[in-house]
């Protein structure tokens, strides 16, 4: 794989089952969405969320999202939760907590 070749999905997937393992301990089933991102350099990003609850913001300026993620860092090589609130200007209230260290799967392919 080159630096700006996607990832295939055979090489993410130890990864993708590993982080759905944490996010079974951590988010409702039921509410748990997969997300696998791929950007046009080669990066990419994989997060199982849950969307806790959705309010209207305290200044009128539309609702804010309560959401808790299980996500790889890529950069760190971590499987991470990550609790945090998000509106329209973005994400605020952020907490991230580390859950294991984990290998990136494209680069230990490419070895």
């Amino acid at each position: 794989m080159t630096d700006t070749e996607l990832p295939r999905l055979a090489e993410l997937d130890p990864l993708a089952t590993r982080l759905l393992e944490h996010a079974a301990a951590e988010l409702e089933p039921a509410r748990t969405t997969l997300e696998l991102t791929g950007y046009a350099d080669g990066d990419y990003e994989l997060r199982a969320y849950e969307t806790v609850s959705i309010r209207s913001a305290p200044d009128g300026d539309g609702d804010v999202w309560e959401r808790i993620e299980i996500r790889y860092n890529r950069q760190l090589e971590w499987i991470q939760r990550c609790h945090y609130r998000e509106n329209d200007r973005g994400r605020f209230d952020e907490t991230v907590t580390d859950l294991e260290a984990y290998p990136d799967p494209t680069t230990v392919a490419n070895e």
